[in-house]
């Protein structure tokens, strides 16, 4: 089992596609100059020590040289599966997240999506061994990604976040609330969390059923509301450019305003916790410690891989080649040239 610790290093093979540009312009002026000024029969008596293929094998030396040193520096390394398995315990939360094109509103910076974004990635980075599940909404709701321990994955999962990810748009409450439900069923978790992040203007859906529902399975829903007080427009974008707002059938820009009652509504029905537009900067910390609360779960067993950097066998190799190229000289040899004159008189007599 390999991998590499340093992947970004990788980029520096742009850096040796830059030399291969710049040597085939000079290699082929260097041969149209020769093949100007000289001719076949001359060009050996002229210049006795011309090694037409030298440069090539010299940079072609170079060049693995440098192919072995990114590789070093990507840190390879070499994973030995040991014969132990880990348990591991955690909260189990579903992260229910408003994607309405309302969350595009720029009340909060960049925008409210954004900013929802950034509280979600400072939760991951608090989290531990707990699982995840993701459920984005608007007018309707998915299942993104199922209850899994893989925290990498949810980051990967949060960051692309848009409103084009569903077509139906409008904020519906009740259905992202159903799905996480369901994500939540279909996971057997013993006691689970959600989080819901949204500026709370509900337009569809019924949410007294659904609330009743997590009442009743004693499931607490910690709500956020994304925005300010004060609101603001809600901005058209089209092919990324900000082409305007949203307006209403008068022809009136429709201001945008988080629905914070609602949102605290469904936290203190459920008994989980609020967090209002004024305590946004405290979110992370005020939603690490109500999960810290719940009961923990024992995830599911995992192989346990140890690795060790195996980079020096890779810049070993790179060094040899750098010392094999600094040798290397660039023109014929004394060997060669009385070689050539021997092959020449053999074929005269």
């Amino acid at each position: 089992m390999y991998r590499f610790a340093r992947p970004e290093m990788f980029n520096g093979l742009w850096i040796l596609l830059i030399f291969v540009v710049f040597f085939f312009f000079y290699y082929r002026y260097r041969l149209r100059f020769i093949k100007t000024h000289f001719n076949d029969n001359t060009l050996f008596y002229a210049i006795r020590d011309f090694a037409k293929n030298k440069l090539l094998w010299k940079f072609f030396l170079f060049s693995l040289a440098w192919i072995f040193l990114i590789i070093a520096l990507a840190n390879p390394q070499a994973g030995v599966r040991i014969n132990k398995q880990v348990k591991a315990y955690g909260a189990d939360v579903v992260l229910v997240v408003d994607i309405s094109n309302s969350m595009l509103a720029e009340d909060v910076k960049p925008s409210r999506l954004k900013k929802a974004q950034q509280i979600l990635l400072g939760l991951l980075e608090k989290s531990g061994s707990d699982k995840f599940a993701h459920v984005p909404f608007a007018g309707n709701a998915f299942l993104q990604l199922p209850m899994t321990i893989d925290q990498t994955l949810v980051r990967n999962f949060i960051q692309l976040l848009s409103p084009e990810m569903i077509t139906r748009q409008g904020t519906n409450l009740e259905e992202g609330l159903r799905v996480a439900m369901d994500a939540i069923d279909s996971s057997r978790s013993t006691s689970p969390v959600v989080v819901l992040l949204s500026d709370g203007e509900n337009l569809e859906g019924d949410l007294l059923n659904i609330i009743s529902e997590y009442k009743r399975k004693n499931i607490p829903v910690h709500t956020v509301a994304v925005g300010t007080r004060r609101g603001a427009p809600i901005p058209i974008y089209q092919n990324g450019s900000n082409v305007g707002y949203k307006k209403d059938e008068s022809g009136n820009v429709i201001i945008s305003k988080p629905d914070e009652e609602t949102l605290k509504s469904i936290a203190d029905a459920t008994g989980g916790i609020f967090v209002g537009t004024e305590d946004l900067s405290q979110a992370v910390q005020l939603l690490r410690k109500a999960i810290d609360k719940a009961k923990k779960s024992e995830s599911q067993l995992m192989d346990f891989a140890d690795y060790r950097s195996i980079f020096e066998w890779p810049l070993v190799v790179a060094l040899l080649l750098l010392l094999l190229e600094l040798f290397v000289s660039d023109k014929r040899v004394k060997w060669q040239f009385q070689l050539k004159q021997f092959i020449e008189k053999g074929l005269k007599s």
